[in-house]
């Protein structure tokens, strides 16, 4: 059984179960972040807002989910431990899905804009649950009208 957040449900998904169960309409957030306890507050927050919430602890898991497809908005944390990090996860996401909106988090006092991908947003850590439905669904409508004027 795949569990999927959304208003209904505080399940969270992992991203290895994308495949089965992440076409339900709604808006679909993938969350990357090494952090259990900041990962399942973000994936809480974003899914009592509606949006169809899977996580990842990790750039490898999210890129199988990229792979896999039926991303809308992409949140990661930049410094997800060993591996590669959140800005390479999106640099990576923008080569394989391009339009895809990203939403960094980081608790870096600063982060080049030059080293993240177009059209993305910092959301600094702390912060609160208002705010990171605001940058959401901001990135989502952004993320819309994009492509809507890509084939227009």
């Amino acid at each position: 059984m795949i569990a999927l957040s959304n208003a209904k449900s505080p399940a969270h998904a992992p991203a290895r179960d994308l495949p089965a169960g992440f076409g339900s309409g709604v808006p679909r957030v993938l969350v990357v972040e090494d952090d259990a306890l900041l990962r399942a507050y973000a994936c809480e927050v974003l899914a009592d807002e509606g949006y169809a919430v899977a996580e990842a602890c990790d750039a490898c898991e999210a890129f199988r989910a990229l792979v896999a497809g039926g991303v809308d908005l992409l949140v990661t944390d930049i410094d997800l431990g060993p591996g590669p990090d959140g800005l390479e996860l999106a640099r990576y996401a923008a080569l394989a899905h391009p339009g895809l909106p990203v939403l960094y988090t980081s608790g870096r006092a600063q982060v080049d804009p030059d080293d993240r991908v177009a059209g993305s947003r910092l959301l600094p850590k702390p912060f609160r649950p208002s705010a990171l439905a605001q940058s959401a669904a901001d990135l989502l409508k952004a993320g819309r009208i994009a492509a809507v004027q890509r084939f227009a």
